[in-house]
């Protein structure tokens, strides 16, 4: 079924099957040596709608960041592909089970038909040979709540208008592919907390707090990266830190528990041995240049103290680096 009300199926679908005016995606990632440089564009970015998960405003920046400095290194646009192939959706390279995670991706999308847990799930688990799928719980309804509550353009109602507009951009995007995916609301709590020209902002406020980690996880990173002495941003910082010094209410349905996993930017920072900067959503060769480094200290550092972050955040930092 293709009718809205079962979620945006029909949009899905058509991400899903024909990234890169290709098939599929085993396919597309087969032939990675042989493409245009303009199709390994198409697939890394559809690679990063499907696998990115809460690293995804970073990734998408950097992504963007390869099309204003690179227009032709097929190395990195493949390396790229190999790293979220590896890291965010984990298929072997070898067998890679396409059919069940495809048809995993449709089902889940489904999860607001009728016939979703009597007939899909069961169907899925026999076309599959009896694997059991992982279905995140369904937060669409709240996602819908809260974003119902963002007004048009949200960055003209807020002193840190950057950073609403970079995560409202993300969430919106993300919405289109997978409008259910509780990550959804740690883009909300991001937008939603900064918002502190709205006149109902003390009922924002709230809502962040009832988001449970999700919201604090936002809170936790406007304290840790905004200037006390920053007068612009003052309600915003002083918001977030009543949200972590009262508690954070009830957690949403769905919520996952407390992953501590840094940003990128934060695993460049830790490689560089620096203290980490306000987050200005930029690529990382800025905040390189910005330190007065070069690409070969950067790499020298990673070598020396790479094993401290995670390896998909090694690897992506060193592929930025010993490219072109």
């Amino acid at each position: 079924p293709d009718e809205p009300r079962y979620g945006c199926i029909a949009l899905d679908f058509r991400q899903l099957l024909h990234l890169g005016q290709l098939d599929d995606l085993e396919v597309l990632f087969t032939n990675r040596h042989r493409l245009s440089f303009r199709k390994m564009k198409s697939a890394v970015f559809g690679l990063l709608k499907l696998g990115a998960g809460s690293d995804v405003i970073q990734l998408v920046i950097e992504c963007d960041a390869l099309l204003d400095y690179s227009q032709d290194d097929d190395e990195l646009m493949v390396g790229l592909m190999e790293i979220l192939w590896d890291h965010y959706l984990c298929f072997g390279r070898d067998t890679p089970e396409f059919v069940n995670f495809l048809l995993g991706e449709i089902v889940r999308k489904l999860d607001r038909h009728p016939l979703y847990q009597d007939v899909f799930l069961p169907q899925y688990t026999q076309l599959s040979g009896g694997q059991t799928l992982v279905v995140r719980d369904n937060a669409r309804d709240i996602i819908d709540d809260l974003a119902a509550r963002v007004p048009d353009r949200p960055s003209r109602f807020s002193y840190d208008p950057q950073r609403v507009r970079a995560r409202w951009h993300v969430f919106s995007d993300r919405r289109k592919v997978d409008g259910g995916n509780p990550d959804l609301l740690n883009l909300l709590a991001g937008v939603l907390i900064r918002l502190d020209r709205m006149d109902n902002y003390g009922e924002l406020v709230k809502l962040v707090g009832q988001l449970g980690e999700r919201g604090a996880a936002s809170c936790r990173e406007i304290v840790e990266t905004t200037d006390p002495k920053d007068e612009q941003r003052q309600a915003i910082y002083r918001a977030a830190q009543d949200v972590l010094r009262n508690g954070t209410g009830n957690a949403e349905q769905g919520a996952a528990p407390p992953v501590n996993r840094p940003s990128l930017l934060a695993s460049f920072y830790a490689v560089i041995d620096r203290p980490k900067p306000d987050d200005r959503d930029q690529p990382l060769i800025v905040y390189m240049r910005d330190e007065r480094l070069s690409k070969g200290q950067v790499l020298h550092m990673l070598q020396e103290r790479g094993a401290e972050i995670p390896a998909s955040h090694r690897a992506i930092i060193q592929l930025l680096f010993a490219s072109r």
